[in-house]
C-alpha cells in the first residue's frame, strides 16, 4: 500500500525502497491496491516516478500485472525500454499470447521479448546432449 500512496500522495519514494540480503539490489513493494486505484494513476506521475528511480538505479525491473486483465501493464510498457512477457511452459495459450502482444504493439512496438517459464524436460539431459 506505501507505493500506491507514494503516486497519489507527496511521499517520497525513496524512503520506500527496502535493501536486500544482496547488496547490490533494493526493492520498492506495490503492497495492495483496493479495486481499481492502479487505473487512476496519472501517467505524468507514473513517468517522473521511473525517471526519478533510473537516476538513482542503474536498471529499474517492474514487474506488472498480466496484460490482457490489467490495461494499465500497456501504459507501464509504453515507459520502458523493454517489455518481458512471461510465459508459462504448458498453460499459457497461443490466443492469450497473441492477444497480449497485439495490445502492447499499439503502445510499443519494439523492444518486446518473451520468457518461457517452467519448462520441464521430459528427456533425459544426457540424451538432449546429443542431440
Amino acid at each position: 500500500m506505501a507505493s500506491a500512496l507514494s503516486l497519489r500522495d507527496s511521499v517520497d519514494v525513496h524512503s520506500l525502497i527496502r535493501h536486500t540480503l544482496d547488496p547490490n539490489l533494493w526493492v520498492l513493494c506495490a503492497g495492495t491496491v483496493q479495486s481499481d486505484e492502479c487505473r487512476r494513476f496519472e501517467a505524468s506521475k507514473l513517468l517522473g516516478l521511473f525517471v526519478d528511480l533510473l537516476a538513482a538505479y542503474r536498471f529499474v525491473v517492474l514487474d506488472g500485472p498480466a496484460i490482457n486483465t490489467h490495461s494499465e501493464s500497456a501504459l507501464f510498457g509504453s515507459m520502458m525500454d523493454r517489455v518481458l512477457v512471461v510465459l508459462h511452459a504448458g498453460i499459457t495459450r497461443g490466443p492469450v499470447v497473441q492477444a497480449a502482444l497485439a495490445k502492447l504493439a499499439l503502445v510499443k512496438p519494439e523492444g518486446i521479448e518473451l520468457i518461457l517459464n517452467r519448462r520441464t524436460f521430459v528427456i533425459p539431459q544426457s540424451l538432449y546432449r546429443k542431440l
